[in-house]
């Protein structure tokens, strides 16, 4: 079982990042639901949004983003080429549709979400 050190590695650091990702969402969930209950239940009262699982995903691989984005350039200029020997209308430029990251991911940015005011500072 030689050279297999690197790939334990990189799965151990994977599962330590998984873990914080779960641990911080927990802590946000408990926090939400917490403030959910000193408002009364009303959700529109809470000033968060509900984080939930499918709110939870990482961001692209930028190698694997770049590759998408020249796929796509190719399908478009190929789309393009085939408008102009139709005889269609050509598609002014190659377009591509960006994906945006998920409101959780600039919402922690904000400062808002520090974790020292939400769990230690009490709501």
């Amino acid at each position: 079982a030689r050279n297999q050190s690197p790939t334990t590695r990189s799965r151990d650091m994977l599962a330590r990042q998984d873990k914080k990702v779960q641990l911080a969402a927990t802590a946000y969930q408990e926090a939400w639901n917490a403030k959910k209950l000193l408002v009364g239940g009303d959700e529109s009262l809470v000033g968060w949004r509900q984080l939930l699982r499918e709110h939870i995903v990482c961001m692209e691989d930028l190698d694997e983003a770049e590759q998408k984005k020249v796929k796509a350039m190719k399908r478009k200029k190929n789309e393009a080429e085939r408008r102009i020997l139709n005889g269609e209308n050509l598609v002014v430029g190659a377009r591509e549709k960006d994906r945006v990251p998920l409101w959780i991911w600039h919402f922690s940015s904000e400062g808002e979400l520090n974790r020292d005011e939400v769990l230690y500072q009490g709501v």
